[in-house]
């Protein structure tokens, strides 16, 4: 994956919370394998603490996600407090779609 070798060469630093790995539970072997090798030195461990789950209530308490998608709410909220400057998703539904991403940047701003 072209983004585990951009941060295996030191283009990036990635981060992963038990969160994250817990999400990717059902993910490909070969993906789970290539995060797993990527070690300390490519992967910053972060916490989902009060911060990112206050944020998270947010986002589902002005209406950008259900709360069925309490979780993608989890995800961008431990991204916008842990300061990520890019969000890897394939959640074109919730995630990576042009009005939510207004939506959570309004909310972030406030």
């Amino acid at each position: 994956m072209a983004l585990f070798q951009q941060a295996r060469a030191g283009a990036l630093r990635l981060m992963a919370s038990s969160f994250l790995l817990e999400k990717f539970s059902g993910a490909p072997e070969a993906l789970l394998s290539d995060l797993t090798r990527l070690g300390n030195r490519c992967v910053r461990n972060v916490v989902l603490g009060d911060e990112a789950r206050g944020l998270a209530a947010l986002y589902l308490e002005h209406g950008i996600l259900v709360a069925a998608s309490a979780n993608d709410a989890l995800h961008l909220a431990l991204a916008t407090t842990e300061a990520a400057d890019v969000v890897a998703s394939w959640n074109f539904k919730h995630i990576v779609h042009i009005e939510k991403v207004r939506a959570f940047g309004a909310v972030n701003l406030r």
